[in-house]
């Protein structure tokens, strides 16, 4: 899968090996995730922070492994999670609108400006041919859906 990847212009990175149950096929996985726009870094989600969507604040992702037509979940996660093991970390880049990996829909980027003494934030435009860095740390790995279940739209 991992040569398939890198032909698509997907590369994945071990950043921390974990120590715990290892991510297969099927399994309930909760991550928490930084995604970040390479260049200049700007963050457009962390799941550390506010929540968008559907997710609660500060609230990590949670998903079934390798389920390919679910839409709450970016695609490129599956392939980075995949064989990971909880406690680990991994970087993938990835193209923003990439067909196989990819958004289906750009997400927005919100930018905060300071304009005498008042907070205003701006709607920065994204292309879909720019890259994007997500940093996945494998929260815990589950054999069956948690009865707490935390969306996350995508």
């Amino acid at each position: 899968m991992r040569a398939d990847l890198r032909s698509a212009g997907v590369s994945i990175k071990d950043i921390q090996p974990g120590e715990g149950a290892v991510a297969l096929p099927g399994c309930w996985v909760t991550c928490h995730c930084v995604m970040t726009l390479v260049g200049d870094r700007s963050v457009i989600d962390d799941t550390h922070g506010p929540g968008k969507g559907d997710r609660d604040y500060g609230q990590p992702i949670q998903f079934e492994l390798a389920k390919a037509n679910d839409e709450s979940v970016l695609r490129a996660l599956h392939p980075c999670v995949l064989d990971m093991r909880e406690g680990g970390k991994r970087r993938v880049r990835v193209q923003l609108q990439d067909s196989e990996y990819g958004f289906r829909v750009l997400p927005t980027l919100l930018e905060v400006h300071n304009g005498q003494g008042l907070r205003q934030y701006h709607k920065r435009r994204l292309r879909g041919e720019w890259f994007v860095d997500i940093e996945v740390e494998l929260v815990s790995v589950l054999p069956e859906r948690p009865q707490r279940w935390w969306p996350f739209a995508r």
